[in-house]
């Protein structure tokens, strides 16, 4: 026999279902969340790892969530900071190239004898 108490009971428990699986999606989308904020130029590789990381357990999400708020040194991939090509030349591509170039002169001004 149901009485008042077992709707209660699957009321809650429906309840609780609902919360979890919003805090389950508010957490998946967080580290992507940050990611945007910092124009990180990887965020979609974070967004992935973020999900990926909470269906494997969790054990994945908390490297997503640091990897968000890391930035390396360089801007990455010949992107300026608003994630645009730069249009003067300047990206890290041409200053590599120049500096190789550069590099290759100086060789090539040294005579025979003290190029090793």
């Amino acid at each position: 026999m149901i009485d008042g108490l077992t709707y209660f009971a699957w009321a809650v428990m429906a309840i609780i279902l609902v919360i979890l699986t919003v805090l389950i999606v508010f957490l998946g989308s967080l580290p992507k969340k940050i990611a945007d904020k910092h124009n990180h130029p990887q965020a979609d590789a974070i967004n992935a790892a973020s999900w990926l990381g909470l269906f494997l357990g969790g054990i994945g999400w908390p490297f997503a969530l640091v990897w968000a708020y890391t930035r390396s040194g360089s801007v990455g991939h010949g992107q300026t900071a608003d994630g645009k090509e730069p249009s003067d030349g300047s990206s890290p591509k041409n200053s590599a190239t120049a500096a190789t170039k550069k590099a290759i002169e100086k060789v090539d001004d040294k005579p025979a004898s003290q190029q090793s």
